[in-house]
């Protein structure tokens, strides 16, 4: 995964999908690896190379701007820490829950729902407009709640961006 990213440029955002931000595209063909650090998550680079290459396709002439194309992992990052969200293999995005504590100087935008909320909406609704893309209704469908979760525990989640 990280060699996909980092050769790519691509976050995974776009790599695993369906995500908040590609909840159209199919899943790309994953694994696991152990090794000495822990289970690593492999990706096929056939696909990986398809996929940076549509991506790349809708990005066009921005594709070109190594700034941008460079700082899109690290805004995806922001944007899947402000969901309180994570991606597991063989489940795909499930709700991890936020606490505020976690990040006690973080940025203003992460201290309340409600400013996580607007984070959210901004950021998706301005990396679908840079791809072309309309934005989407609902992009937190493709989150999964963990057993025992309600709806309620997933604070923005459920909501409308």
């Amino acid at each position: 995964m990280t060699q996909a990213s980092q050769q790519t440029h691509l976050s995974k955002l776009d790599l695993f999908t369906p995500s908040p931000l590609h909840p159209e595209l199919p899943p790309l063909t994953t694994g696991s690896q152990f090794t000495v650090s822990g289970p690593a998550t492999m990706l096929s680079t056939p696909e990986v190379l398809e996929r940076s290459a549509y991506i790349e396709s809708l990005l066009c002439a921005k594709a070109d701007d190594a700034a941008i194309v460079r700082v899109r992992p690290a805004t995806h990052e922001r944007i899947i820490k402000h969901m309180g969200i994570r991606y597991e293999e063989g489940a795909g995005w499930l709700y991890s829950g936020y606490q505020a504590e976690m990040w006690p100087n973080g940025p203003k935008s992460i201290k309340t729902e409600e400013t996580r909320t607007a984070y959210v909406t901004k950021g998706l609704r301005k990396e679908r407009e840079a791809l072309g893309l309309e934005p989407v209704e609902n992009p937190m469908a493709v989150i999964k709640l963990r057993p025992g979760q309600t709806l309620d525990d997933m604070g923005i989640i459920h909501q409308q961006c």
